[in-house]
């Protein structure tokens, strides 16, 4: 088996997919010795390491800017290799690129491959032949981990649960009627934790203040939770409940605002069954410090070897600068072939934000409460893809 040649880069997804279509022995990753190669790096190898235990990878240090050095190194891993190696060309320092294709004089195969269209090519001996990829697939961890991120939590197992899906189910069959709940919900802040435990699953509901009218709405969805068996609860007087969630992600659920909406969005992309992979409330650490960065997406999916980002709104406040965080989430993970897609429950207050989100071509999509309509949204979208 051959073993790939390449170029440590922040994005490696191109190197992923050469190992998953050519199935090498090895990898050599050339760097120059930066601190920011080193880094990205660590990042790959120790991915590498981990999904493919049997893979020998190799790095090699090289002055990027020096036509010989390249040459040399090259010669090095090829004598080694007996010949048997392929270079990966496909991103990397943009100088030692043009000096690995010239060293290479026709004699080794150049493997190619281009994020933004989802195809690759082999130049062997002067001829270009495109390759099939029908059988190289990912999973989002693959565009997480190969950048240096880890996964720190996760939705997807709670959403696939039976009791978010007899909740979910009532809320969009009585979607007028949740919204105003919904409402209530924010705008009194009626849902109050136990103390300052954040495992604790005990919630007190106190709906003294409400009208009638609006007490009644809270009823029939409190009444729902238990219906659903997310809750156990308990009246204490005339207006009070000890709410007692089943679980610290059912509580989560509950009073976390638009995780419904996450929670509806998940469902209907996973039932496209076009996806490779999809998770939800997907929660990145970047660094493996004491104080780690961190940010949350609410859908991730990967589709045609693209990563596909979904930010969910229950609102219409959003702006650009909704627009500009789901840009940098996913141009960091699945650089320019990522599809963004903003779901939300109404149109934005200001109409230049659906200007602004075409131009950046990021897909607006609204829920209004009809489910057919919201899943045929999603379908003829991946089906222009």
């Amino acid at each position: 088996m051959s073993v790939i040649v390449g170029l440590v880069n922040r994005r490696n997804i191109s190197l992923l997919v050469a190992i998953k279509k050519l199935n090498p022995s090895g990898v050599y990753l050339i760097h120059s010795g930066s601190k920011r190669d080193m880094y990205d790096l660590a990042d790959i190898s120790e991915f590498l390491n981990n999904t493919y235990p049997k893979l020998i990878i190799k790095d090699r240090r090289v002055d990027c800017y020096s036509c010989s050095a390249i040459v040399d190194t090259l010669e090095q891993i090829a004598r080694v290799e007996k010949g048997d190696i392929v270079l990966d060309l496909s991103n990397g320092h943009p100088v030692a690129i043009a000096f690995l294709k010239e060293a290479s004089h026709r004699k080794y195969p150049v493997f190619i491959f281009s994020e933004r269209d989802n195809r690759a090519v082999m130049i062997e001996n002067g001829s270009c032949s495109e390759l099939t990829l029908k059988e190289v697939s990912f999973e989002v961890e693959d565009f997480i981990e190969s950048g240096g991120g880890i996964v720190y939590h996760k939705s997807t197992a709670m959403f696939d649960s039976e009791e978010i899906a007899g909740i979910l189910s009532w809320q969009v069959q009585n979607y007028p009627k949740w919204l105003r709940i919904n409402r209530i919900i924010k705008d009194k802040a009626l849902l109050k934790t136990f103390g300052e435990n954040e495992r604790e699953t005990r919630v007190l509901l106190d709906m003294k203040n409400l009208n009638p009218k609006n007490k009644s709405l809270l009823l029939e969805y409190i009444y729902a939770l238990h219906r659903f068996k997310l809750i156990k609860m308990d009246k204490q007087g005339k207006s009070r409940y000890f709410l007692n969630f089943k679980s610290l992600d059912f509580k989560h659920y509950v009073m976390t605002y638009g995780s419904w909406l996450e929670a509806l969005t998940y469902s209907v992309v996973k039932h496209l069954k076009v996806m490779d992979d999809i998770e939800s409330g997907v929660t990145l650490l970047w660094d493996k410090s004491d104080n780690p960065l961190s940010n949350e997406i609410d859908v991730m999916a990967a589709f045609k070897g693209r990563l596909v980002a979904i930010s969910c709104k229950d609102s219409q406040r959003y702006d650009e600068n909704t627009l500009h965080e789901l840009e940098l989430q996913a141009y960091k993970l699945g650089g320019t072939s990522a599809i963004k897609i903003l779901v939300a429950t109404s149109l934005p207050n200001k109409k230049m934000v659906v200007e602004r989100a075409n131009h950046m071509n990021i897909h607006l999509i609204v829920f209004d409460g009809n489910l057919n309509m919201f899943y045929k949204k999603f379908k003829q979208l991946f089906a222009k893809m």
